[in-house]
């Protein structure tokens, strides 16, 4: 079976160019069904596959999907170009930790959106950018680059962009995110470099391409990840059970849509005799969730991660089992405080896109992550405190023991 082919073409009735698809199913091709040679990146709902068919897009001699294609059979499809993002500049403030003409270096927020997307058309890190400075509005993207390159084509209703991004010919302008090269989700704080042209984003986007960018996050984790350093290389997939969230993928369970991840970590401290930890991470990939998804895989979520199972009662049950009861009123009051997955992007590395020169910048987590932080280490110094003062107190026991013994002896009429 040949591969996909592909061409633009401006198209009667479509506002824009459509790429053009067709597929020929040669003699010796082992029988299949029609729905395969769908185009399925575009989603995966087969609602949407097949409402293609009812607009017409989809082109295979007048037959229904389930249509058993042959040798000699040629099917074609037409998707419409992906348009650019729309997306209005509003008075935002923003955290610049660097900036000269070509890239933005911010410390984005918790809480706050990268890019406009279905749910969030306003309010997010592009629109605060863009009333700011100029952002390169469309860049080109080689089909060679995607299938390892989802730090800026990389969230859950990207589906349509990877589709994009696979069947473009070399020559063709994809449109993409205003700058935005990587991401981060809503709920994690930190660094995120801004492309602001078109040079930038494409030697920026190569860099993550081939694994060169330096990124070191910090997180707190429910429980303490076991061994306390190494490196966890499984593929990750969005979960067949919660669409919303991915899985670490291993074994025989892996599914041809799971992709390649690695990543580094490193207990850094310990918290409360195993109930907590800060640990670093360091990224080879930059996959959706690929943290979250990996600390789960080890059985340690990150401290509230809800979708990743770091619930509150999680966080509740190891700490209370760790603490005396003392401290159980501290710890209840600290994980009331938790309203996000606790994980900062703290330093991020790369080579200027222009000049060459390798550049590193490192912000410290803001406030709601320092506070969990001390908070943990005061339960854990209150019980290691407590620890401390039993010891002494079995000592100071011994030594009167002892003492009361020489008494009792120096007492006693010699022989």
């Amino acid at each position: 079976m040949e591969g996909l082919k592909n061409e633009l073409v401006a198209t009667k009735g479509f506002k824009s160019t459509a790429i053009w698809l067709w597929e020929d199913i040669v003699q010796e091709a082992p029988i299949v069904s029609m729905e395969p040679l769908h185009p399925l990146s575009i989603s995966s709902s087969l609602s949407k596959r097949e409402s293609h068919l009812n607009l017409g897009k989809i082109f295979f001699h007048n037959v229904e999907v389930s249509h058993i294609v042959k040798g000699g059979d040629v099917v074609s499809c037409m998707v419409p170009e992906l348009q650019p993002l729309k997306a209005e500049p509003e008075e935002i403030p923003l955290n610049i930790v660097y900036e000269d003409a070509q890239v933005l270096v911010v410390n984005k927020p918790a809480h706050m959106v990268v890019h406009p997307a279905p749910g969030n058309a306003n309010g997010t890190l592009v629109n605060a950018i863009l009333n700011h400075c100029q952002l390169p509005v469309c860049a080109y993207i080689d089909r060679s680059d995607s299938s390892d390159n989802e730090d800026y084509v990389n969230s859950p209703e990207n589906t349509v962009d990877d589709f994009s991004s696979k069947f473009n010919s070399r020559k063709t302008k994809a449109f993409v995110r205003p700058g935005i090269v990587h991401r981060l989700d809503k709920g994690t704080s930190g660094l995120l470099v801004v492309a602001k042209n078109e040079h930038s984003h494409l030697h920026l986007a190569e860099q993550f391409k081939m694994h060169t960018i330096y990124r070191l996050y910090i997180s707190l984790t429910s429980g303490v990840p076991s061994p306390g350093s190494g490196r966890i290389e499984i593929p990750i997939a969005r979960d067949s059970n919660n669409r919303t969230r991915m899985a670490a993928i291993s074994g025989s369970n892996i599914s041809r849509n799971a992709r390649y991840a690695a990543s580094r970590y490193k207990v850094v401290e310990a918290f409360a005799a195993g109930g907590a930890a800060l640990v670093h991470w360091r990224l080879e990939t930059g996959r959706t969730h690929q943290i979250r998804a990996h600390s789960k895989h080890l059985g340690t979520p990150l401290l509230g991660d809800e979708l990743y199972g770091g619930t509150k009662g999680l966080a509740l049950s190891l700490l209370k089992a760790r603490t005396p009861p003392s401290s159980h009123g501290h710890v209840s009051e600290m994980v009331s405080m938790l309203e996000r997955p606790c994980l900062h992007a703290q330093s991020l590395g790369f080579k200027h896109p222009y000049s060459g020169e390798y550049m590193c910048f490192s912000c410290p987590p803001p406030d709601d992550f320092t506070e969990i932080l001390n908070r943990l280490r005061s339960i854990t110094n209150h019980h290691s405190r407590r620890d401390c003062k039993m010891e002494m107190s079995e000592e100071d026991a011994l030594d009167q023991f002892a003492a009361s013994s020489s008494k009792r002896r120096s007492s006693l009429p010699a022989n």
